[in-house]
């Protein structure tokens, strides 16, 4: 009956779709009539939310998020205020959204999964042309910037413990998994965007991401599992580096997560015919971190030693990103408890779903997967004893 359920739950999301669909066509007729359907140059086009609805709140971030209706025209500029930050963006379009607390408040330790609270705590919408989008990231980008570690990682690697110990107030700044990232790789991935989108695109989204962090400060811009096929386009960003994290033999604990929910069933099914679906889940990211390996600012930081030798390794890691050694020390108190707590990531959430031990011919088909993605094999599975 879950399934069913939950199959039911994606029909009426689908139902849902069309219709939201429907209400922006009827909204942009509206415009035209009145004659609000251009935004002037040198504004932004400010929305009152009516409505805002994820089929899962883990989805991609996207305009129709929000179910909303024009409230007036405002000047581009209004868009660096301390409460304005980028949730998301199309080819055409970027959408902000006015938060009731200042951007900086969301950090890591408070936001695991920062664009959960964007969702859900947007008071207003702003719709920004492309052209304001990058003429206001230009403008920016010519105030002095904070130095910038783009952190990505792989699923279940510890990544949400060790963003916690990024952020140390004064020292460094940590943001969690905002949505415009996965908005250029998955674009990307799908070509929605072309590689000349995302050299352009990207540059300005740090620096839209990163504008209210003190100059003095070091960013670090925690990124989903999908982050990495980014950073072959980071080159030319200035004051920008890369680190990654992942964790051997994760197969396990990445299918408890997509297990959470029955939904996670049916979209496994749909998977039989849409392979695709499922490229951004493990393995595959980790090549793209060996094909790019030279990008990285230092090897790349296992679960294992997260987990065993913690001081050590955020020494390491403080000292190459530029943060006070001794500052592992204060860091250090987020060990042992779930960095996830309250979320839908937590142990409490995971911990009663089972699973079962791969079968010879699964495991024979991970060692395939791994030739096949160029990644060694114990990536996804238990180095064979000799």
């Amino acid at each position: 009956m879950g399934r069913v359920h939950k199959f039911l739950e994606l029909q009426l999301w689908v139902v849902y779709f069309f219709a939201v669909q429907a209400i922006f066509a009827l909204q942009k007729i509206y415009r035209t009539l009145l004659r609000i359907d251009r935004i002037p140059e040198g504004h932004v086009r400010l929305c009152s939310i009516v409505h805002r609805k994820k089929r899962d709140v883990e989805e991609i971030a996207r305009g129709m998020d929000f179910l909303s209706v024009h409230n007036s025209f405002v000047p581009t500029s209004l868009l660096d205020g301390s409460h304005w930050t980028l949730y998301c963006l199309t080819k055409n379009t970027a959408y902000f959204v006015y938060l009731p607390k200042p951007v900086l408040w969301y950090n890591s330790q408070r936001c695991p999964f920062v664009y959960v609270d964007y969702f859900k705590e947007a008071l207003l919408v702003a719709e920004a042309p492309r052209e304001e989008f990058e003429k206001l990231a230009d403008e920016l980008a010519d105030r002095p910037q904070a130095d910038t570690i783009f952190y990505t990682n792989t699923a279940r690697c510890g990544s949400t413990l060790l963003a916690k110990m990024l952020h140390n107030e004064g020292k460094s700044h940590c943001v969690a998994e905002p949505y415009p990232i996965p908005c250029l790789t998955i674009g990307y991935a799908e070509g929605y965007l072309t590689k000349e989108d995302v050299t352009s695109l990207l540059p300005r989204v740090i620096t839209i991401l990163r504008k209210d962090v003190p100059a003095d400060q070091v960013f670090i811009l925690k990124a989903e599992s999908s982050g990495v096929r980014l950073v072959e386009f980071t080159d030319n960003i200035p004051q920008f580096r890369n680190i990654f994290s992942f964790r051997k033999d994760g197969i396990d604990s990445c299918e408890r997560m997509l297990k959470r929910e029955e939904i996670g069933d049916v979209l496994t099914t749909l998977h039989l015919y849409l392979p695709r679906l499922t490229l951004w889940i493990f393995g595959y990211l980790a090549g793209h971190y060996l094909k790019n390996e030279s990008r990285f600012l230092m090897p790349c930081i296992w679960f294992h030693d997260l987990i065993h030798n913690t001081e050590q390794l955020l020494r390491e890691i403080f000292r190459n990103i530029g943060i006070p050694e001794e500052t592992a020390l204060e860091a250090m108190k987020w060990k042992g408890e779930d960095s996830q707590k309250g979320t839908f990531l937590s142990k409490e959430a995971l911990q009663h779903i089972e699973i079962p031990p791969m079968t010879a011919e699964e495991l024979t088909e991970m060692r395939q997967y791994a030739e096949a993605m160029e990644i060694p094999v114990d990536t996804l599975i238990k180095a064979e004893k000799p």
